[in-house]
């Protein structure tokens, strides 16, 4: 057994993804969420029992480190799972029929600009993780059908979110960190690798190490079943895609852990009441902005505007009143609050003639927009998300042992315990 092998099997049994997200963070600073979130996503392709995947789209002002964090985690894996390029609807088919889409695990688009046409077929594609898409055209009036491939994994990076809901209930957004301690720390690794020799990534030990993690954890395809499942309660079942994101990460954590837990007879992983934790602990990091479908800065100007118009003095909000709080450039904030107009409920804009003083001394009348909502429902996406409640999933820790003994009982020929 080589050094590399070694220590992957013992950080695979002591808090791997806590080992991973570390390596990560020598090479990009902050956005632990986003490394944790890109790595049990790269898992599940060999999860046996999945039907919903985990797709992540990172979003975040320009040059703030989005494509930098997927970067460096597709570094952290093995050669060949990652595909990274832009994409359209047709080039998916021509790239998965031509074998260009056989050994990867991952299709990672940088900056992506959705189309209708690619917006229906990635629709398609994240329907059903465990089932390819078929697409019939004609070559040289002959009739081909042309094939995606199931059980891939997308990584997006965009400056705002996903501009479809119903692909958008279907991916996680996770942004960046855009604070300025992190700018700070940003900039000092640049300067530090500025003058240093040049910094080849794939020759660090510990990225070996991690590529070999993955090489393990998913060498033999295993399901996961979780014994407990009875316990698990959901404040808002009917959000079913929600409940199927954490499901999906749920299982992936398990599958992260494999090397300490009990398996069946038939490979099945076992998962523990700690795996439960982890992942709620996760889930709920990002748990508003999948919620919402909308990114942190979207969420985050939503919710000033929300709380300005909770005072009688105001019937409305313009652009600077948001700038004060929300330290972005006008045309920032400007391009979030049409992304709000077309997705947050009741929120409208009307243009109000404004005066002005010139630096003459006289006034001027000029038109100004201002933000409202149009009815006093709904007008805080935070009311849907109940105070207090984790993730609005929870485990009744009263029901825990009789669910698994229950599941036993029910289940013994099918899960034959070793």
């Amino acid at each position: 057994m080589s050094k590399i092998d070694k220590i992957a099997r013992y950080n695979l049994k002591n808090n791997p993804l806590d080992y991973i997200t570390k390596v990560a963070g020598i090479f990009h600073r902050s956005d632990t969420n986003i490394f944790r979130l890109a790595t049990l996503s790269t898992l599940q392709h060999a999860i046996k029992n999945y039907e919903r995947g985990i797709y992540i789209n990172v979003t975040g002002s320009p040059g703030k480190g989005k494509s930098d964090s997927l970067d460096v985690m597709a570094h952290l894996l093995p050669k060949d799972w990652t595909l990274k390029s832009s994409i359209s609807a047709k080039s998916l088919f021509y790239m998965g029929s031509s074998g260009q889409l056989e050994d990867v695990k991952i299709v990672y688009s940088d900056d992506i600009h959705f189309s209708e046409d690619l917006i229906e077929t990635l629709k398609k594609a994240t329907s059903r993780f465990s089932e390819e898409i078929n697409h019939t055209t004609l070559v040289k009036q002959t009739p081909m059908t042309l094939t995606i491939p199931a059980r891939l994994t997308w990584w997006f990076t965009s400056v705002d979110s996903l501009p479809d809901d119903q692909l958008a209930s279907r991916f996680i957004n996770v942004s960046v960190d855009e604070s300025e301690d992190t700018d700070q720390d940003v900039a000092r690794l640049m300067t530090q690798y500025a003058f240093e020799s040049q910094v080849d990534i794939d020759n660090f030990e510990s990225v070996k190490v991690c590529q070999r993690m993955f090489e393990i954890l998913c060498s033999v395809p295993k399901g996961v079943i979780a014994p407990y499942h009875q316990a698990i309660g959901y404040y808002d079942p009917q959000d079913r895609r929600v409940v199927a994101s954490f499901i999906s990460i749920l299982k992936s954590v398990t599958f992260m852990n494999q090397l300490n837990r009990e398996k069946t007879e038939n490979g099945y992983i076992i998962s523990e009441i700690e795996d439960f934790k982890q992942a709620i602990h996760l889930f709920s990091c990002f748990y508003k902005t999948h919620r919402t479908k909308l990114s942190k800065p979207e969420l985050e100007v939503f919710n000033i505007i929300a709380d300005i118009l909770k005072s009688p003095l105001h019937d409305g909000v313009s652009i600077d009143m948001i700038q004060k709080r929300f330290k972005r450039s006008e045309s920032r904030i400007s391009q979030i609050l049409n992304i709000l107009l077309k997705k947050a409920p009741n929120l409208t804009c009307e243009q109000r003639s404004v005066t002005v003083k010139l630096p003459d001394g006289s006034t001027r009348s000029v038109p100004k927009k201002y933000y409202y909502f149009s009815s006093q429902q709904e007008s805080d996406m935070n009311d849907m998300m109940p105070e207090g409640f984790l993730a609005d999933i929870y485990i009744d820790v009263n029901k825990v042992d009789s669910a698994i003994n229950s599941f036993w009982r029910i289940n013994e020929e099918v899960y034959p315990r070793k």
